[in-house]
């Protein structure tokens, strides 16, 4: 796990600070629909091609604060992470 920065989600508007991560994962089984039963969740999982995610941020589809900045980061380091 790499840690990509700490940051406040909405300074002055709330106290709550945030840790991002980076870590490797394999996806290979995880799409479909998860979460628990009994709290009716029904959590759809896919994966896409960085570049398409990529793109969606570029097409401002991608609208939470969150994942825009860990997407950046990502775009920032692929080489240097790919290189390790």
């Amino acid at each position: 796990m790499i840690k990509i920065n700490d940051f406040f989600t909405s300074p002055g508007g709330t106290s709550e600070l945030l840790t991002l991560f980076y870590g490797q994962v394999d996806t290979s089984d995880v799409g479909g629909l998860h979460g628990l039963e009994h709290e009716d969740e029904d959590i759809s999982v896919s994966t896409m091609k960085f570049d398409d995610v990529y793109q969606l941020l570029l097409d401002g589809k991608i609208l939470s604060a969150i994942p825009i900045i860990a997407i950046q980061w990502l775009f920032i380091n692929r080489g240097k992470l790919r290189q390790s």
